[in-house]
């Protein structure tokens, strides 16, 4: 970067010499850091925004919204203080929310992974340089800290008390193995996708409870004319699209996967609008749809297709590859606020 702003740098090869210079060293400063796990990049990879973001409060209207024993904060006084730290999670609109106190945050696995053992590493350096490489990747945030909230944020990190299964490695990849827990309350040392909260026991699961070590299938986007695919196959027919759809990007709750999935449409002549009506030939059902968009298109007859009923269609270029059997949703959306496993 301090060769690409000042324009320095006419020609890489011309300047060979002078940019291995400039970058001398580099190696040295890095030896000895502590490499994040593989783990910790490919949950990283999911997400089009970092999932949690650490700030101060810049008022005291936000409620803290820990649950059960990591709430340290007093009961009778929900709020975040003006000023205090507190950490947030990305929310289905792209903003920040579910903010808990920093206190009552336990660090999910997709955080402690990237950091240093603490066990084996007590330089708070270190921890900080390991957070600013999150920046843009699971974590925002520390960089617009003070130094001193730089290292009252980082000491919190520093204790394996604070992160969800003590810091042990071995749980988190046996999650993908267990039985899965009921999807009653949030329990303590339980971990989503998401990160983790809860109040009891240590071996119940959630459904996303695997996602650090089992990666989601891959979908193969069609393309107009590749593949088989004719194009226009959707010309002259309106569709809406509710939920989300992790498979195609941006992880479970970002807009990222349903804007590709409107694009698809879009690219094979559909016209996509955001309500359902008796001009809507079908609704492309998500992860967690929307309970008023399923039940107005079954009330006008509009025919529910999931991702891969769409794929079929597309790729056979027969709206009749689309299945006569009703589709069965199992879950619908929460709504925007509501708790999706957050900090």
């Amino acid at each position: 970067r301090e060769l690409f702003d000042p324009e320095s740098v006419g020609s890489f090869i011309a300047s060979s010499n002078e940019a291995a210079e400039n970058f001398k060293g580099a190696k040295e400063d890095l030896k000895g850091a502590p490499v994040p796990s593989w783990e910790f990049y490919a949950e990283a990879a999911k997400e089009a925004k970092p999932t949690y973001r650490v700030e101060i409060a810049r008022s005291g209207r936000s409620r803290c919204q820990a649950r059960g024993l990591r709430k340290k904060c007093e009961q009778d006084n929900p709020f975040i203080e003006k000023g205090a730290l507190r950490v947030g999670f990305v929310l289905e609109s792209g903003g920040y929310g579910l903010w808990v106190h920093l206190s009552c945050w336990r660090v999910p696995s997709r955080i402690w992974m990237g950091l240093p053992d603490p066990s084996k590493c007590r330089d708070a350096k270190q921890f900080l340089a390991a957070c600013e490489r999150m920046n843009q990747l699971t974590l925002c945030g520390v960089e617009e800290l003070t130094p001193g909230q730089r290292r009252m944020f980082v000491k919190y990190l520093m204790s394996k008390k604070h992160w969800t299964f003590g810091g042990a490695a071995e749980k988190v990849k046996r999650r993908g193995g267990e039985a899965r827990g009921s999807g009653g309350g949030q329990q303590e040392a339980t971990e989503t996708n998401a990160g983790s909260s809860g109040n009891a026991t240590e071996g119940s699961s959630t459904d996303a409870g695997s996602s650090l070590v089992v990666a989601a299938p891959s979908f193969v986007v069609p393309v107009p004319g590749e593949g088989g695919a004719p194009p226009g196959t959707l010309a002259g027919q309106t569709l809406v699209v509710t939920g989300t759809f992790p498979e195609v990007g941006g992880g479970t709750g970002l807009q990222l996967g349903k804007d590709r999935v409107k694009k698809m449409l879009k690219s094979f002549g559909g016209k996509v609008t955001s309500s359902v009506s008796r001009k809507t030939t079908f609704l492309v059902v998500g992860k967690s749809p929307g309970f008023s968009k399923v039940t107005k298109a079954r009330a006008e007859g509009v025919r529910l297709l999931t991702l891969h009923n769409v794929k079929a269609i597309l790729e056979q270029g027969k709206l009749m590859a689309a299945p006569e059997k009703a589709l069965a949703i199992k879950e619908f959306s929460k709504g925007f606020a509501q708790r999706r496993g957050g900090p």
